[in-house]
């Protein structure tokens, strides 16, 4: 530290050219999306404790995550059986998640 307070050059670079950067890409790249992004997300909860419940609730309230605990209604269905609202098994979460994309 005692070499910065003698050096004004390295002090300045080190510093102040950093925080100089970052003002100029904050405001060229801030303006250009005022929203965040909603990203899709299939979650299985297999634990089912109040723990794993507390963080599905958590990330459901989370505003940028669209978030999917079970099929949706109106999804294609399995031989003649009627779409029940259970969690996810994990076979049926990879498939959904592959055609999601």
């Amino acid at each position: 530290m005692l070499a910065l307070r003698r050096d004004r050059g390295a002090l300045v670079l080190s510093f102040v050219l950093p925080l100089a950067f970052f003002s100029i890409f904050a405001t060229i790249f801030g303006k250009q999306n005022d929203t965040t992004p909603k990203v899709k997300v299939i979650l299985v909860d297999e634990d089912r404790s109040e723990a794993s419940r507390d963080l599905v609730n958590g990330l459901k309230s989370e505003t940028s995550l669209v978030v999917m605990t079970r099929p949706r209604r109106g999804a294609r269905k399995r031989r003649s059986r009627p779409i029940t609202r259970r969690p996810w098994p994990r076979p049926r979460s990879r498939r959904a998640m592959r055609r999601w994309r």
